[in-house]
């Protein structure tokens, strides 16, 4: 199903020469009104979602369409997501994470303007989206740095990128039944091996401060769900109660009688006001409780790939909970030292790392 976008590629990365948060914002906004002139709605029947390499706008008839032809297992879906947050590129996790943080700001405002959320909620959620950008800033900041240094030590021993293109060469062999081949090429595999696995070694400590850092980025994709999909629940609860108002009102407009018959009568204005009024809540109202579902899909999906990591790539320590979310951020200097008390397990995960060089 093609669904209009802005694609991240487009949108600047965080940084001294790029684009801003506060830009980031405008530059939402402005999108939204664009896309809602082009598809002929108001912007409040639009559902605002980060996808893919995309922040897409869609009508909930499109969501619709959408859920309905996902045919991809939980077990593709969860391995697709896990592959995305351990090895998907730094610079597009850092640009989705602003664009879910800059719709949440934006939902936000909306959502004030209009009296939907209570104002003591607004000065609460605020503070926590602007801490979460700083906070995924400052993470990438180490992130990158980390895996420039990786990419250095990889480069100055090339045998990492000769192990492992033999040893891609070596599955599609024996995947395609070619087993002399396959066996020959096993044999030198089994000289440069040894070789390969101590030099990994050098790697084990940043490879595991990596995925570290990866899964507090995942961490914070949660909270910023959370926080959208509480706007959304509050919004969809006060669109309920002026549904509600909207009905009654246009039941004492039509005096018992049927609204056919009753717009026929001296108050025809104030009823046809009552129904458009209605009819503009009734659409927001299934907007936004499709894209309420829409944040609560990729909420799970983000909570299975943070239970994943955390069982299968990153032993973690019990810590305690801030402000922000229920995981306190790493002191800097002490996420290396800490991780480097675990060789055995990073040593587990090297392979994982290596093949996304």
């Amino acid at each position: 199903m093609q669904l209009s976008g802005q694609s991240f590629s487009k949108i600047p990365d965080a940084g001294t020469d790029d684009l801003g948060f506060e830009q980031l914002q405008r530059l939402i906004e402005n999108l939204v009104q664009q896309e809602a002139a082009r598809k002929k709605t108001s912007p409040n029947d639009l559902i605002r979602v980060v996808r893919g390499n995309e922040v897409v706008w869609m009508t909930a008839e499109e969501a619709d369409t959408l859920l309905a032809s996902d045919t991809e297992s939980e077990d593709d879906r969860l391995r697709n997501s896990v592959e995305r947050a351990l090895k998907g590129e730094t610079r597009i996790l850092h640009v989705e994470l602003r664009a879910m943080i800059a719709l949440g700001m934006e939902m936000l405002d909306r959502y004030a303007k209009e009296g939907a959320v209570d104002p003591n909620e607004v000065k609460r959620i605020r503070p926590i989206f602007i801490q979460l950008e700083r906070r995924i800033n400052t993470t990438v900041g180490r992130l990158k740095e980390i895996e420039r240094r990786i990419q250095d030590y990889r480069r100055s021993n090339p045998i990492f990128d000769e192990f492992e293109g033999k040893m891609g060469r070596l599955l599609n062999l024996q995947r395609t039944g070619k087993g002399e081949e396959a066996a020959y090429l096993a044999q030198e595999l089994v000289t440069l091996r040894k070789r390969y696995l101590f030099l990994s070694r050098g790697l084990a400590s940043d490879t595991n401060v990596v995925y570290g850092h990866r899964l507090d980025l995942q961490k914070n994709k949660k909270t910023i769900l959370s926080n959208q999909k509480y706007l959304a629940a509050q919004r969809a609860g006060m669109l309920e109660g002026l549904l509600e108002k909207g009905r009654a009102r246009l039941g004492v407009l039509c005096r018992g009688l049927p609204v056919e018959e009753a717009i026929k009568g001296e108050r025809k204005e104030e009823i046809v006001t009552c129904m458009d009024d209605l009819k503009a809540r009734q659409s927001e109202l299934k907007a936004v409780s499709k894209g309420l579902q829409v944040i609560e899909i990729q909420e799970k999906e983000v909570e299975s790939v943070i239970s994943h990591v955390i069982q299968n790539v990153v032993q973690e320590e019990p810590a305690e909970p801030d402000d922000v979310e229920r995981t306190a951020e790493p002191q800097q200097g002490n996420s290396e030292s800490g991780q480097e008390d675990k060789p055995k397990a990073a040593s587990r995960r090297m392979a994982t790392v290596d093949r996304r060089r």
